[in-house]
This record gives structure tokens, sequence and C-alpha cells, in this order.
């Protein structure tokens, strides 16, 4: 399963940490190395800052898709091995309507809240 959910969710992640690293110059990079620093100390000290909020960005948007996705946790998981989104339906399948739905809403809750505390470490950096 986990094969599937990197084969899946890679070209997203690549996507988001891609448009993060293309809105980087590339006068900043040269500006280290110009300032005497080797290439691990520009990228640890200067790309990798930049980067970092388009990687977490990436991170929590794909965390996000991939906690819901039922298609492939269908297709591909074992019966005893269970998501949130196989648990849901299985119980939609046996009549437990309200296990399902509180289930769901746990999950979108759980989804909010994991975005409004990245929304505020992204903010409290801006500061």
């Amino acid at each position: 399963m986990v094969l599937v959910y990197v084969v899946m969710f890679l070209p997203y992640s690549i996507q988001y940490t891609s448009s993060a690293l293309m809105q980087i110059g590339p006068n900043l990079q040269l500006a280290g190395k110009v300032c005497g620093g080797s290439s691990v100390y520009v990228f640890r000290r200067v790309t990798f800052p930049l980067l970092f909020k388009g990687v977490l960005s990436g991170w929590m948007m794909i965390f996000i898709i991939s906690f819901r996705e039922l298609i492939a946790s269908s297709l591909i998981s074992p019966p005893n091995v269970l998501t949130v989104s196989t648990f849901i339906v299985r119980e939609f399948e046996q009549g437990s309507v309200s296990v399902g739905m509180a289930m769901a809403v746990i999950c979108v809750l759980l989804t909010t809240t994991a975005l409004i505390i990245l929304n505020y470490f992204v903010d409290r950096e801006k500061e």
C-alpha cells in the first residue's frame, strides 16, 4: 500500500516542491557562494529556509488528500487492513451509518485542525 500511495502522490509533492524552488532566483545561491559559503552551507542557510514553507504546504496537502483516499485503499489493501476511508465505507455497508458519519466528522476535524496549525506556524514565521 505504501508503494501505491508513493506512486500516486509523488507527482503532487514534486509539483509543490518544484514550484517553490522556481520562486527562488539563482542570484541568492550565487551571492552565498561569492560570500564564501560552500554548496552545502548555501543550501542549508539560504535555499532550504526558502523552500521549507513550500515543502511543508505540499506535505500538508498530500496528507489531506491521501488521508481521504478511497479508491487505491479499496483496490489494494488486504481485508484485515483498514484505512480511514475503507473503515467509513465498511461501516456504511454494514448499516452502521452513525459510526461511519462519526468517523467522517473526526476525519474532517483532524484535517482541518492540521491545516489550522500549519497556517498558524506559517503566519508566525512571517512576523
